[in-house]
């Protein structure tokens, strides 16, 4: 081989270095980005998590509100029930009178 080959050759393996270097520095950024959008991912994994646990509350709470709505609406019921039967009483003896 001759001299000229050879710095050929030294050149080629130099540029294919250099490459590598780019490429190492290209995959570094890729890794850092991709770092950051997995903490992104998590912060929103934990926002939805939160999120969720509040649905489940405000559910809770609502089943409880409905729950409280039948009895008063049942005891509204019965009072109007109680107080019909009153007047319907009241009549009875108004008309005995």
């Amino acid at each position: 081989m001759s001299r000229y080959d050879l710095d050929q050759i030294g050149d080629m393996v130099a540029q294919l270095v250099g490459m590598v270097g780019k490429n190492n520095e290209k995959l570094d950024q890729m890794d850092e980005k991709q770092s950051k959008m997995d903490e992104r991912l998590s912060k929103m994994d934990e926002r939805l998590s939160k999120m969720d646990d509040r649905l489940s509350t405000i559910e809770e709470d609502m089943s409880i509100m409905k729950d409280d709505l039948s009895a008063t609406k049942d005891n509204i019921e019965f009072l109007i029930d109680r107080q019909y039967a009153t007047e319907k009483e009241v009549w009875k003896l108004k008309k005995k009178a």
